[in-house]
């Protein structure tokens, strides 16, 4: 990889391995929030109460920390700063 400079500032020529990864944590991203959100739905409604309510939002935010979770890899991977 070699280093060009860009309008003044550093970048870094992006590898096909980086490349092939940060598209796979697309996917996966969209995996994750897909089955987070069913799944999370389905206990907010099938389990009576405040209970399934608190589990379908618990669900919920774990299924965006992890969608976070997976595109702040991505961004590292491919090292997306200005």
């Amino acid at each position: 990889m070699s280093n060009v400079i860009d309008d003044g500032a550093f970048t870094t020529a992006i590898d096909e391995k980086s490349l092939r990864w940060s598209s796979l944590l697309v996917k996966a991203t969209w995996g994750v929030l897909l089955v987070g959100i069913v799944l999370g739905g389905i206990l907010w409604v099938a389990i009576d109460g405040v209970t399934g309510e608190d589990l379908g939002a618990l669900a919920w935010v774990i299924t965006f920390s992890g969608a976070i979770a997976l595109m702040s890899i991505r961004q590292m991977i491919l090292a997306e700063r200005h």
